[in-house]
């Protein structure tokens, strides 16, 4: 077995066409095929159902994929290992961070990058923590932004602070002219959360102490922006990050401060335990955590 038929095994699987494939990989489409015919020989089963119309993976494709994909990007972290001694940031970093960090936080950590490491390329995917945690495994993804804990013995976690939660409510509401409220009082108005998938959902109903199903969640919206929307219009009250208050600009919602207890999470990255850390990593996060504290000073 050869480490190119890896990379072939890879790229047909991404295209799902031999002419493709081999354009991406830059050999021959007669190459390619013979190539990946010989590595099933070597495994005496076949990995791809070919015909004129597609090439799809078989069930044993399936799984060789994820393992040839997570040697190659093993391999290709180590070789980055060895250049990142360097004190050049280079090479493509591949992050997922879920729907109520991406928009926010990433953004200026984006525009700081570029000027400071010109060389690295970035690719953000904005996701839910499910989909990050099956992307790490599958080695698609190198690192995640997250909410913590997560619990799994196949990646490490670093913590780089909580943020305090607000309720935003319209304008027009009597809320609108409170200081502060206490849990006790949130819970007999209608809430606006998040749909199924969302770990900030899961966090809202708990500081309520509500079921998904309870009468007084009114409305499950697919991202902040359209639950944000509808509590402008009177919808109901719903529950934000700290860090979307200072980008949000819709005039007629204000936010009010909780209290007793006050909500929060915890922020922080996840990679996978056999993954060595390389440079662009190290300097991703540090430049995450600086953007972080500026939005949520952290107490002393």
């Amino acid at each position: 077995m050869e480490l190119q038929q890896l990379r072939y095994v890879v790229a047909l699987a991404r295209e799902r066409n031999f002419r493709r494939a081999a354009e991406s990989v830059h050999i021959s489409q007669p190459t390619l095929s013979q190539q990946v015919q010989k590595l099933e020989r070597e495994l005496r089963t076949r990995l791809f159902e070919r015909s004129s119309r597609q090439v799809k993976l078989t069930s044993p494709g399936e799984s060789f994929l994820t393992h040839a994909r997570m040697v190659l990007d093993t391999l290709d972290k180590a070789v980055g290992e060895v250049k990142s001694r360097s004190k050049e940031v280079t090479g493509t970093l591949r992050i997922g961070a879920i729907p109520t960090i991406a928009p926010y936080l990433l953004p200026p950590v984006l525009l700081h990058l570029q000027k400071k490491a010109p060389d690295l390329k970035m690719e953000i995917h904005d996701v839910t923590t499910s989909q990050i945690l099956t992307y790490l495994r599958e080695a698609r993804f190198d690192i995640g932004v997250v909410s913590l804990p997560i619990h799994d013995r196949d990646f490490v976690t670093r913590s780089i602070g909580k943020e305090p939660f607000y309720l935003a409510v319209s304008r027009s509401s009597p809320l609108a002219s409170k200081k502060s409220m206490k849990s006790q009082d949130v819970r007999s108005h209608p809430l606006l959360i998040l749909q199924e998938g969302h770990c900030f959902r899961n966090q809202s109903l708990a500081y309520c102490r509500l079921s998904p199903i309870d009468s007084r969640v009114t409305f499950q919206g697919s991202s902040l922006s359209s639950v944000l929307a509808m509590a402008g219009i009177g919808g109901g009250i719903t529950f934000v990050p700290r860090m979307a208050v200072r980008h949000h600009a819709l005039k007629n919602i204000r936010f009010v401060k909780l209290t007793d207890p006050e909500p929060e999470r915890e922020i922080g990255f996840i990679w996978r335990l056999t993954t060595p850390m390389t440079r662009a990593q190290e300097f991703f996060m540090e430049t995450v955590e600086a953007a972080f504290h500026s939005f949520v000073p952290q107490p002393k």
